[in-house]
């Protein structure tokens, strides 16, 4: 067979072939990718009570779980459902918050927090932003029982340092630039701490708790809320978390209430009727302990902050409604608790009264324990949910739960 003859590449071809070459270069130098390898990577996770959101590298917010979806149609408010409503013409349904969304109306926030059913942010300038939920006014913008899926500003004008880390919570603190604290929404158990005279039952805006106290950090739980001062000094108001008085609105702290104990905290959180705090890695809990949720290694509820019932050394507390996590200064999870719908992260649903490894062998840099789920966000910047995923809020395209950790989908869009 003869030979075909060499046909003569031209200048322009060899040109356009260069261009392609280079735009490929790059790309690769950016750090984008264009084939189904692409991942997103995150800066920060919190995990709420049905509701998750996350902060990207890039500063994006996305949030999945909880929609309202009981409320919501693919187009329209069911008010056969409820009383429930949302601000504008946007309503989705379930299968549109299975998986990361990007939130609307993001601003760019510095930092986030994830309560009940709402979550809120703070940009650079120190202006907050809440969406989600408003049935108790949560949402901080002076109204309630309108819901909103796109982030608002919360009104007035403090200028906010930080939020309390929220556990199932139906209202918001946070912390003003001085380090006084403010809190808003449901005020059932008196957890905004507004003052002993103060009776409503919510308060739409932000409110500066009583006292005049300065914080370094805040923590909220469902009925309480705790603050702590730079002297280690702590601070609770709202429902008696001693887990040992009558769990009734008689004993609510309308105000601060001084904390009688010796120990020096660097950090806490706050659950239903139970708080947990660090000292230099030893870990101590008090309170209701029906679920082992004080790790104590029994069930018997304690007054006074006891230590956890392990030799191991922690960097990272997180309390959920009844089951707690926490973190070692290597990245690896322990949790302890209830471990209802496999939110514990061990592959069972068994309660566990002392610290128990979470499953997977992952190395995290931050854990937030939700009302009923965790999530975990990697040291490669990964996040991996377990736990109470009925509304979605494990974040994997699934609504159901799961007892190991699970990296969470790909964002919509």
């Amino acid at each position: 067979m003869p030979r075909q003859p060499i046909r003569a590449v031209s200048d322009a071809a060899w040109l356009a072939v260069l261009r392609l070459l280079l735009a490929g270069v790059v790309l690769l130098a950016c750090g984008e990718s264009t084939g189904p390898e692409a991942r997103q990577t995150y800066a920060d996770v919190v995990a709420g009570g049905f509701l998750t959101c996350a902060l990207s590298n890039e500063g994006e917010t996305f949030c999945w779980g909880y929609s309202d979806a009981r409320w919501l149609s693919d187009a329209a408010v069911r008010p056969e459902y409820g009383e429930h409503s949302v601000s504008d013409d946007t309503a989705w349904s379930i299968e549109d918050w299975v998986r990361p969304r990007p939130l609307e109306g993001d601003p760019g926030f510095s930092s986030i927090a994830g309560g009940g059913s709402f979550a809120c942010g703070l940009v650079a300038s120190g202006g907050a932003y809440c969406w989600g939920r408003n049935e108790r006014g949560q949402l901080g913008d002076g109204t309630s029982g309108a819901d909103r899926y796109r982030a608002e500003p919360v009104t007035g004008d403090v200028r906010f340092s930080g939020f309390a880390a929220l556990a199932a919570t139906v209202h918001a603190c946070a912390l003003d630039q001085s380090g006084r604290a403010y809190c808003w929404g449901n005020n059932w158990r008196r957890q905004l701490g507004a003052g002993p005279d103060v009776d409503s039952l919510f308060l739409p805006v932000p409110t500066p708790v009583a006292g005049n106290h300065v914080f370094e950090m805040l923590a909220a739980g469902p009925g309480e809320s705790c603050g702590l001062t730079a002297t280690s000094d702590l601070y609770c108001w709202g429902a008696d978390g001693s887990g040992l008085r009558d769990y009734s609105r008689s004993n609510d702290r309308g105000a601060p209430e001084l904390i009688p104990t010796s120990l020096r905290f660097d950090t806490i959180g706050v659950g239903s009727s139970v708080t947990c705090g660090l000292v230099d890695g030893t870990a101590y809990c008090r309170g209701w302990n029906g679920n082992g949720v004080l790790g104590t290694g029994d069930t018997i509820s304690r007054a006074t902050f006891t230590p956890v019932a392990t030799e191991l050394r922690f960097d990272q507390v997180s309390v959920g409604r009844v089951h707690v996590c926490a973190l070692t200064d290597t990245g690896t999870a322990y949790c302890w608790g209830a471990g209802t719908s496999g939110r514990l992260g061990n592959g069972s649903t068994e309660t566990k009264l002392v610290p128990t490894p979470v499953a997977g062998g992952h190395l995290f840099r931050k854990l937030s324990a939700g009302g009923d789920h965790t999530c975990g966000l990697t040291t490669a910047g990964d996040i991996y949910c377990w736990g109470d995923g009925f509304n979605a809020q494990l974040g994997n395209g699934r609504r159901e739960d799961g007892a190991v950790p699970v990296r969470i989908a790909p964002p919509v869009g």
